[in-house]
């Protein structure tokens, strides 16, 4: 329904522990774990989103370098 209007997208994931808080609590930063290892159905996004005019995606993940590339990686994998 929307999806023409989506231009740029925030990844993240997150860890279950921010599950019982959906809906109570907004704004949760950044993520501090790897695209694809937290609750959050990024590949369900992406398949949603394959066909979408996207520009640019940013990447709302903070960590080593390996968990970067890793979420990189995964969009990728994704199609994104």
């Amino acid at each position: 329904m929307f999806k023409d209007k989506i231009h740029h997208i925030h990844w993240k994931d997150l860890e279950a522990e921010w599950e019982p808080k959906r809906g109570t609590m907004f704004g949760c930063g950044f993520s501090t774990i790897a695209l694809g290892d937290g609750v959050i159905d990024i590949k369900g996004v992406c398949e949603v989103l394959k066909d979408a005019n996207i520009a640019n995606s940013t990447l709302e993940i903070i960590g080593s370098e390996d968990i970067l590339k890793k979420s990189a990686e995964y969009l990728r994998s994704c199609g994104v």
